[in-house]
């Protein structure tokens, strides 16, 4: 009997749905326990599930505001909002859809965050965690902010002091993040503000990272400083530059302006170049390198320039 009765419920939500003609070709009403019209907006209720193109969006409410025409122009989601597709998830306290902007936006609450998860065509998944994030579906461009960033429009006290993402070993913490995601591959990350790149044996600081998931590069500048964790010989790297090749096992650290910039420290060991190409073993650890443009090395007592 309680089939029959959420089946029926089912047939007049999409009875509803269909006499206040709402535009399906943006939103879709899969399910829903209760619906409410009034004055061309909609107020769905009970284990919603609207699809959005490829999207499937689950929430216990949802808002549909429409203009005078009755189209919709917004969707508003509330509490425990999950959105599902073969390569993006997404999970988060509220979610907001501008459907005329193609923007949906997600707000962390006083006890949870935004967590994303994109899974690309070799099966690997990014997963980040935010207190604030945006989303093009239709372009792809991503923004993911923490709480230091300003003008942020957010109503709850919860705080994230940094953006968390994780991507196969590689781990980066910054301020905010701007992404190009296509089919749930990231086709490229910048991490902007006090940002930390992590993986099983280098950590690099900067103002500005920027990562190529299919290329495996990394690249840093402003204030670059990294670090190479090894218990008999540690090396510390500091450029205004440094792109990092990780396939081919190559740093390359560059000055800005004609001077000295990149500096290289390993137990008595120091260089200090315009340029230094750091070649790494197969563990990723400093093997040798290359000074060039006013170059000075030293070890022990000994020093050439």
């Amino acid at each position: 009997m309680l089939k029959c009765f959420k089946f029926s419920i089912l047939i007049t939500v999409f009875s509803l749905t269909a006499a206040l003609a709402i535009d399906l070709s943006k939103v879709k009403i899969i399910s829903a326990e209760k619906l409410d019209y009034k004055d061309g907006n909609s107020i769905l209720i009970g284990n919603v599930k609207v699809q959005l193109g490829d999207y499937f969006i689950t929430a216990p409410k949802v808002f549909i505001d429409s203009d005078d025409s009755g189209k919709p122009f917004q969707a508003r989601f509330i509490e425990d909002v999950s959105l599902e597709s073969d390569e993006i998830h997404i999970h988060s306290p509220r979610m907001e859809i501008d459907l005329n902007k193609t923007l949906l936006k997600c707000f962390s609450s006083k006890d949870d965050i935004v967590q994303t998860t994109l899974t690309d065509k070799n099966s690997k998944q990014a997963v980040i965690l935010t207190w604030y994030q945006e989303f093009n579906y239709q372009t792809g461009f991503a923004e993911a902010h923490s709480q230091k960033s300003e003008n942020i429009p957010h109503p709850y006290d919860k705080k994230l002091d940094q953006v968390i993402f994780v991507y196969d070993k590689l781990h980066v913490e910054s301020d905010d993040v701007e992404m190009q995601v296509n089919d749930g591959n990231v086709e490229y990350a910048v991490f902007l503000g006090d940002a930390v790149a992590v993986d099983d044996s280098q950590r690099t600081e900067a103002q500005e990272i920027y990562f190529f998931p299919d290329t495996n590069l990394l690249k840093a500048q402003n204030d670059v400083k990294i670090v190479y964790a090894d218990k008999k010989a540690p090396a510390y790297i500091f450029a205004d530059l440094v792109i990092y090749e990780k396939d081919k096992n190559i740093l390359s650290a560059f000055s800005n302006v004609n001077a000295a910039n990149s500096k290289i420290y390993r137990t008595n060991a120091f260089g200090q170049a315009r340029q230094i190409i750091l070649t790494l073993d197969d563990k990723q650890k400093p093997d040798n390198a290359i000074l060039t443009g006013k170059a000075y090395s030293q070890i022990d007592d000994k020093a050439l320039s």
